[in-house]
């Protein structure tokens, strides 16, 4: 079965140019849902459950998903799969989601006058304690 992407590449005409009837906004969504639920799967509330339920907190809020989305595509792009980019995706946007929250530690957060900042929701004691941990559990649940 041919990707989105890699259908609609290869429906490209001789000058090279796309489809027009692509839909960026449905494919982002769709995208961003399955990401989504995979996020939900791979870190299921579990013991240690103060661990695992600061991870859902953090990774879970929301977001447009856009860096697993890339990951998916360019997958996609070369005639991969979306079943094959998702261990790789869901790690990526764990780690962004681990770098928001070590950005937000008190003290590594600054104003540009370098004054302290107010930390944001995602520097709470119990968030940043398991960031280390994340990306580690969903590398070890893809082997």
């Amino acid at each position: 079965m041919q990707s989105s992407l890699t259908q609609i590449h290869s429906e490209t005409n001789k000058n090279e140019e796309p489809i027009p009837n692509f839909n960026f906004e449905a494919y982002m969504l769709d995208k961003a849902n399955t990401v989504n639920r995979a996020l939900d799967a791979a870190i299921a509330l579990k013991e240690p459950e103060k661990i695992h339920e600061a991870m859902r907190y953090s990774l879970l809020a929301g977001g447009k998903r856009v860096r697993p989305m890339l990951c998916i595509a360019a997958c996609e792009l070369v005639g991969g799969s979306e079943e094959t980019a998702i261990p790789a995706a869901c790690a990526v946007e764990m780690i962004h989601t681990m770098s928001l929250i070590h950005d937000d530690l008190p003290c590594m957060t600054t104003t540009i006058s370098g004054e302290e900042s107010r930390p944001t929701t995602r520097c709470s004691a119990r968030t940043w304690r398991f960031s280390p941990a994340m990306p580690c559990l969903r590398w070890r649940s893809s082997t």
